[in-house]
C-alpha cells in the first residue's frame, strides 16, 4: 500500500477540519455498544497477527482498534456515549470513517482523508425488525456502488446468508454466496468480520450473528467451498476455531486446508 505523505498548509487545514467534525455535539439518543466481556485480540493463522486488536475505555467501550498487526490503527471517539468517527493514524493520510445516524442506527459512514478529501460512503439498510440487510460501498468521484452485501437471517437473529457483488465493467456481479448453518449457543465474539472492504467497520449495536456456526459453504463465480468449524470454549466464549476448508468445485476439488484462528481476552 502506498502512503502519501502531507505536505502542504491545506492538507494540514483539510486534517484539522475532519478532526474537529468528529466533535460536533449530536441531539440523538445516546447508544451504549459495550459487551459483558473485552476481547484483546483475534489471531488468524496465515494471516498478519494479531489480526485484530481491541482496546477499551474503563466503561468497556472500544477506543482503538488496530487491524493486520498494526497496518491501521484506527482511533475511535465517541460523542453522548456512541460513535462519532474512527480515525485511522497509521499512515499519514488520516483515513477517517464519519458516522451517520438515525436514532440508534448508523445509516451512513463517509470515508474521507487528507490528501484526497471526501472518497466514499458506506451506506447501512435495516428491515423492520432493525437487523443489517444491506451495505453498499458508494465511490463518491463516480456515484457507483462498487461493492454491496446482501444478508438473510434465521433463527435467532443469526444471519445465515449473505451475497457480495463486486462493480465489473459498470455492472454489480454477484461474486460470491456465504451459507451458514448448525449454529450452537455460544457468544459469537467477531460476529461482523465480514464487514470490511479496506477498513473494518465497527459498526455499534449490530451482531450479524450472535451464535456460532458449525459450516458455511460458499459457492463462488468458479469454485465452491465447504467449510467446517470446530470451537474450543472457555464457559461461553470461544478461545480457538479449527476451519477444515474443502474445494467442492473448481480447480483443484477434494483439496482441504485447516486455518486456526485464537481468541483472547482481558
Amino acid at each position: 500500500m502506498t502512503v502519501k505523505h502531507v505536505t502542504g498548509g491545506g492538507s494540514i487545514v483539510l486534517f484539522w477540519l475532519l478532526f474537529l467534525s468528529c466533535h460536533r455535539n449530536h441531539s440523538e439518543p445516546s447508544q451504549d455498544d459495550s459487551t459483558t466481556y473485552k476481547l484483546k485480540h483475534i489471531a488468524i493463522e496465515a494471516l498478519p497477527s494479531p489480526y485484530l486488536q481491541f482496546l477499551y475505555l474503563p466503561d468497556g467501550r472500544i477506543t482503538e482498534i488496530r487491524q493486520e498487526a498494526n497496518l491501521y490503527q484506527y482511533h475511535l471517539q465517541y460523542k453522548n456515549g456512541r460513535l462519532d468517527c474512527m480515525i485511522n493514524k497509521a499512515h499519514l493520510d488520516f483515513d477517517t470513517l464519519k458516522y451517520q445516524y438515525a436514532g440508534n442506527r448508523v445509516v451512513k459512514i463517509q470515508r474521507s482523508n487528507v490528501s484526497m478529501g471526501k472518497l466514499e460512503e458506506i451506506l447501512l439498510h435495516y428491515d423492520q425488525a432493525g437487523r443489517l440487510t444491506v451495505v453498499e460501498w458508494l465511490k463518491l468521484a463516480t456515484g457507483q456502488v462498487f461493492k454491496k452485501l446482501e444478508m438473510q437471517y434465521g433463527p435467532g437473529d443469526n444471519m445465515n446468508a449473505y451475497d457480495e457483488y463486486y462493480l465489473q465493467e459498470d455492472i454489480l456481479v454477484k461474486t460470491g454466496s456465504h451459507e451458514f448453518s448448525g449454529f450452537d449457543e455460544k457468544i459469537n465474539v467477531a460476529a461482523n468480520l465480514m464487514l470490511k472492504d479496506i477498513h473494518y467497520l465497527q459498526v455499534p449495536g449490530i451482531r450479524l450473528q450472535k451464535n456460532n456456526p458449525s459450516e458455511e459453504k460458499i459457492i463462488g463465480r468458479f469454485t465452491d467451498w465447504d467449510i467446517n468449524f470446530r470451537y474450543a470454549y472457555q464457559d461461553s466464549l470461544p478461545i480457538s476455531k479449527l476451519s477444515t476448508m474443502t474445494i467442492t468445485r473448481g480447480d483443484g476439488m477434494g483439496r482441504s486446508i485447516t486455518s486456526l484462528t485464537e481468541y483472547a481476552y482481558y
